[in-house]
């Protein structure tokens, strides 16, 4: 087995320690003593497994696990290192946790446990755990096998996730659809559970770092085996075989299937996978209904997870469950003018809207002076298509409204109320808040990562992304937000007089 890649998140003296004794004990590790650092870490290399040591965190603890838990998934193992009295609040955050003193080699123990663990249930699923062989050089518990699978007959146990201490947001449907709501989460990296409501049905999608990884239903039309007959990848005798069984032994129907001989092994991973994505593209159709984003709250690590790029969601869902009437009433007049935004990540979402060469030049065409109808005209595609690219690429904010007295003026008063509340929310925080949350940036960021936050945060105040009368009704919210990320720019960008500010703000708590 190739040697296990951990990054290890701890002070100095302890990572050093943390480090000499994973290595010693043949894995690979590097070490970083920051969250910031951690996730610019994660960002360019794959990690087996991550341990965190609590006394690198600069407040809560749990606070700091969930957003390590965040930046890594749930598909990378979560070590917590930590003091006695802190282990009953960072239980259940971890995968696994080790209170100080520490046994030797205890870490190394546990690490490795952990990945063994993680190989034999992400890569065997697909291999050799259900290989059509009757021969197996090896094989996990049936109960670990059984709790991992598919989905139980009621499709969603509240057992599968940890729950932060977190306030959830409420909306209704007909204000925010799921298209909104996706690209929104995708936006803002969040992490955590969005349930959908409506007629007695409940939906849930679980985000991590703001790309869906889950979904249940209590919608029995929802179930895995519903989806294969549909599909006839079942006959309804073998249908009523499996629901009988399920009945009688309580069992997820994933691993029935394969023990009753209805589906092959390798047809499993891929079968799950696309049951989580008929639940998430069932839900475009849904116009009325209320949602409800609970932060903080995280799919159990060992499900199997989404693979897909929301923005693949949202454009195959646009197809399945958006009236091309219902684009057109999104996108508003035909004469409404667009100009592509590719800042960010804008490029990830371009690579995934759009099925063929054709369609994804479409984009190429929104320069902030050709209208909706002109675009149209000089794509040559159907106008459909045209309509559907341009609302998908809208709802990850990569193609902008332009033209003063057209953009966020015609006619989209929900655009107009989302872009109100977020500026009185900044300006909530230039009241109340400090530099670090008026610029939306953690206290650990990078000069650049600041940088970065006070430029877009200039295009999100602009008028071509307000629209005149918004910028107008709040002016002076506006200009006073812009001098304060001016002052929170030039103070923060200075390791001298960032030194000394963050010297003088109380320590963080929980939720900030």
């Amino acid at each position: 087995m190739p040697a296990v890649l951990v990054l290890i998140v701890a002070g100095i003296h302890e990572g050093d320690v943390l480090r000499a004794d994973l290595l010693t004990g043949g894995c690979q590790a590097e070490s970083v003593t920051s969250l910031g650092a951690a996730g610019i870490w994660l960002a360019s290399r794959q990690a087996d497994a991550v341990v965190f040591a609590t006394g690198s965190a600069a407040g809560d603890p749990a606070a700091a696990l969930r957003k390590l838990r965040g930046l890594i998934g749930g598909d990378r193992r979560l070590l917590c290192v930590c003091e006695a009295q802190e282990q009953p609040g960072v239980t259940g955050l971890a995968d696994a946790v080790l209170p100080r003193p520490l046994a030797p080699g205890a870490v190394v123990t546990q690490v490795l446990a952990l990945s063994v663990a993680d190989i034999d249930i992400d890569a065997a699923v697909e291999s050799e755990l259900f290989a059509p062989t009757a021969h197996r050089t090896s094989e996990l518990p049936r109960e670990v096998v059984d709790s991992l699978l598919a989905d139980s007959l009621t499709a969603g146990a509240s057992s599968d996730v940890v729950t932060a201490d977190a306030t959830p947001t409420v909306g209704d449907l007909a204000d925010q659809d799921l298209p909104l709501l996706l690209g929104r989460l995708f936006v803002e990296g969040a992490t955590g559970r969005l349930t959908l409501r409506h007629g007695g049905v409940d939906k849930a999608i679980y985000f991590e770092a703001g790309r869906p990884v889950l979904a249940t239903s209590t919608d029995v039309a929802d179930r895995m085996i519903e989806m294969l007959l549909r599909e006839g990848k079942l006959g309804p005798e073998q249908h009523a075989e499996a629901l009988r069984a399920a009945a009688d032994t309580g069992r997820r129907m994933g691993a029935l299937l394969i023990d009753l001989g209805i589906m092959k092994g390798s047809e499993l991973l891929p079968a799950v996978r696309q049951h989580y994505e008929g639940i998430v593209l069932s839900l475009f159709a849904w116009t009325r209904g209320q949602w409800q984003l609970e932060p903080g709250v995280i799919a159990d690590p060992r499900r199997v997870r989404l693979l897909r790029h929301p923005a693949a969601l949202v454009d195959e869902g646009l197809r399945r469950g958006f009236s091309a009437d219902r684009v057109r009433a999104r996108l508003g007049s035909a004469q409404n003018v667009f100009r592509l935004d590719t800042h960010g990540g804008a490029s990830d979402v371009l690579l995934e809207i759009g099925r063929d060469v054709a369609e994804k030049r479409v984009s190429l065409l929104f320069d902030g002076a050709r209208s909706l109808q002109e675009v149209i005209r000089a794509s040559r595609a159907p106008e459909e298509t045209v309509l559907r690219l341009s609302l998908a690429l809208s709802v990850f904010q990569v193609l902008v409204a332009v033209s003063p007295g057209h953009a966020n003026e015609r006619g989209q008063p929900r655009d107009r109320q989302i872009a109100r509340d977020r500026i009185i929310a900044r300006y909530a925080r230039v009241v109340e808040g400090d530099y670090f949350q008026v610029l939306g940036v953690p206290r650990d960021a990078s000069a650049q990562e600041v940088r970065r936050a006070h430029e877009s945060l200039g295009r999100d105040l602009a008028v071509e992304a307000t629209g005149p009368a918004l910028a107008s009704e709040l002016a002076a919210e506006i200009a006073a937000i812009r001098v304060v990320m001016d002052e929170g720019l030039r103070v923060l960008s200075s390791d001298r007089t960032r030194s000394s500010y963050q010297a003088s703000l109380p320590p963080v708590t929980v939720g900030t």
